[in-house]
């Protein structure tokens, strides 16, 4: 009996060594792999503004960055002096320095009317058949920069601080 207590505690100690030391490999290797840091002298940080006629375009319209090469993409909101900054998906670090197609829309008009009305419904209806074929443009920014499809402002972007005023009118595209 003696030595059948001795070998159940050897036994138990072995067990809560092995539990001790697979605890720690756990902990080691953590839940998984980890995605890497971007490296910061690659990144950049953008911002500038967006003018038409040397007037700034309407407020909370949207600046979009699009790098095809890899994927990147970042946005900013025009405040009422035509100024942006862009946040993309690592806000510390900036955006991936590189060729960026360029997408300024104008601001989204939120629909203040209840789902319940007749006149919420009616724009919905409209909306949903496009009876009337597209939409004229009514905004202050050519139609030709509101998709990254047509758009042709194409900006390089460089790691460090970059900043871009952009002028509608001037551009020749």
């Amino acid at each position: 009996m003696r030595t059948q207590l001795r070998s159940t505690a050897f036994h138990f100690r072995h067990l809560e060594k092995l539990l001790v030391a697979g605890a720690c490999l756990l902990l080691s290797v953590g839940c998984g792999p980890t995605e890497a840091k971007p490296d910061p002298s690659t990144q950049a940080v953008v911002s500038g503004s967006v003018l038409k006629g040397g007037k700034p375009i309407a407020v909370d319209s949207n600046v979009t960055f699009f790098c095809e090469a890899s994927g990147a993409q970042a946005g900013g909101k025009i405040d009422a002096l035509g100024k942006f900054s862009l946040t993309g998906a690592e806000s510390k670090t900036g955006i991936p320095a590189g060729r960026y197609k360029v997408m300024i829309r104008p601001p989204v008009k939120a629909v203040t009317m209840a789902p319940s009305s007749p006149e919420y419904q009616q724009m919905m209806m409209s909306g949903a058949t496009q009876k009337d074929g597209p939409k004229a443009n009514t905004s202050e920014i050519p139609i030709d920069f509101q998709s990254l499809e047509s758009t042709k402002l194409i900006l390089e972007v460089k790691s460090g601080t970059n900043t871009f005023d952009i002028d509608l009118d001037k551009l020749n595209y």
